[in-house]
């Protein structure tokens, strides 16, 4: 016998929630099954409303010739203001790509505090191409969570995490988050 599932809005397919055409649906809809869980307290709602208004703006905004680059700086600063420290949580492997987003961001104005992933010691058993065991420095995620939470930054952006350890460094921070690019195990380094 097969469970049941809650996929409601991959079964769904009207998109009403966004279109509203259909009129008010009746059953099998998140709207109405998690009606207390999507009623919005005036605080959420201006929040959203805030994030919604600073993504607008950045999508005018143009810092350069990458659109990634200038939605995610335009957003972080009508979101989070010109003043405000951004915290960037790098693979060491990835770390480049991150001091690119880094001198954008100070370029910009705004302050930053990178913390890569290799620090705390930790050493990690794993095994070659060719089946040899050896032992390698390990990812820290959970101290880099840690640093970031002291130096209490309101936003960090993730350059470069391994998927995983991006994982275990949102469950342990604080600050909001932007996954803003994740390194896959094409080659490292890769994103």
């Amino acid at each position: 016998m097969k469970g049941k599932h809650i996929n409601y809005c991959l079964d769904c397919g009207t998109k009403n929630c966004y279109n509203r055409r259909l009129g008010p649906k009746t059953k099998d809809c998140f709207g109405i099954d998690y009606k207390d869980e999507v009623r919005l307290n005036p605080a959420e709602t201006a929040l959203i409303s805030k994030a919604n208004s600073a993504t607008q703006k950045a999508f005018k905004r143009r810092i350069n010739d990458n659109f990634a680059i200038n939605w995610l700086i335009g957003f972080v600063k009508d979101f989070f203001g010109d003043k405000a420290t951004v915290g960037v949580a790098s693979c060491l492997g990835t770390v480049e790509k991150a001091r690119g987003v880094i001198k954008i961001l100070e370029r910009e104005g705004m302050k930053t505090a990178l913390v890569t992933c290799k620090l705390g010691g930790l050493t990690i058993d794993a095994v070659n191409r060719d089946g040899k065991p050896y032992k390698h420095p390990g990812c820290n995620p959970v101290a880099q969570a840690k640093i970031f939470n002291k130096l209490n930054v309101p936003v960090v952006i993730l350059v470069g995490l391994c998927i995983g350890h991006d994982m275990i460094f949102i469950k342990h921070c604080k600050s909001y988050i932007i996954p803003f690019a994740t390194k896959v195990p094409v080659g490292y380094g890769a994103i």
